[in-house]
């Protein structure tokens, strides 16, 4: 798919822990919806969002019922079950609200490195899929626990990403956000169904536990695959950008690296005059004509 980007930079930005990368833009100002969805980066967002909320709407949906097959049989005792099922209405809500000052974290301390934050909700997401495919106590617990935490961090990152005024233009925003989610809301709430008259109704595996294991196991390397993807796309281009737009600007990082290692070692308080001096020793020499932006 063919995705048109622009990075820009208001200023340049030292390699410094105290400074601030440049920022980069994603979109060119006639991008339509339909280039804004067909950009690498929108499909797997919105194919990652779809596997995983059809895993999660599934989960949640028959969660009871799973839990009391795995206690029909032999994986777990009865009573267990049933502890598992009343721990779950309390720790749901409990945890879901509780992860909302971590996600506000996340996505402030590293709201232009969409990689960090989204890496820890596919990692999230990845550990709840892998906990709720063995069929014992201990990890369908784990299971139970992780689900609140792993569906509030990932929507939450979903939408901060989609109002990002460096992905998507303000004017877009609306329509992306309600396209976005009418097309989540369509593969999460469909399929449970047939996927719940399979695991009445099936005869492969014969036990019914068993076959949620095995829907599972299905949603979960789809998953899994998009989780590796989605992040690394995002690092990768956004490396890619941040490169091409130093050397559009005539600084390449070895410049930076080596205007680093010669500056003295600086307190903590000296920290802003160190980026003045990187910024300035990184200009001096280079050409002042410059672009603002380069295509990615």
């Amino acid at each position: 798919m063919r995705a048109e980007h622009e990075a820009r930079s208001s200023e340049l930005a030292p390699v410094s822990g105290m400074a601030q990368a440049p920022a980069i833009v994603w979109h060119s100002e006639g991008d339509g919806l339909r280039q804004l969805f067909c950009r690498t980066d929108t499909v797997l967002l919105l194919l990652f969002m779809c596997t995983a909320n059809l895993n999660q709407t599934f989960y949640i949906e028959t969660f009871a019922d799973q839990i009391r097959a795995l206690g029909a049989s032999a994986a777990m005792l009865p009573e267990r079950a049933e502890e598992i099922v009343e721990l779950f209405d309390v720790i749901f809500p409990l945890l879901s609200l509780g992860t909302t000052p971590l996600a506000i974290f996340l996505v402030n301390r590293y709201n232009a490195r969409e990689h960090v934050y989204l890496g820890v909700v596919v990692g999230l997401s990845c550990l709840f899929g892998l906990a709720q495919l063995i069929p014992f106590h201990g990890p369908q617990l784990a299971a139970a626990i992780l689900f609140g935490p792993a569906r509030t961090l990932q929507w939450a990152c979903y939408f901060h990403y989609l109002a990002s005024p460096s992905r998507y233009p303000p004017s877009a925003m609306g329509r992306m956000v309600g396209y976005a989610n009418l097309l989540i809301a369509c593969f999460g709430d469909m399929p449970p169904y047939l996927l719940n008259t399979y695991i009445q109704h099936g005869t492969l595996p014969a036990d019914k536990s068993s076959r949620y294991v095995a829907a599972h196991a299905a949603l979960m390397v789809v998953v899994a695959h998009l989780s590796v993807a989605l992040p690394l796309q995002l690092y990768a281009s956004h490396r890619s950008a941040s490169n091409r737009l130093l050397q559009n600007r005539g600084i390449s990082s070895a410049d930076l690296s080596e205007t680093l290692e010669q500056l003295p070692s600086k307190s903590e308080g000296d920290d802003q005059s160190g980026c003045e001096e990187v910024s300035a020793a990184c200009e001096d020499g280079k050409s002042s004509a410059r672009p603002d932006w380069i295509e990615v």
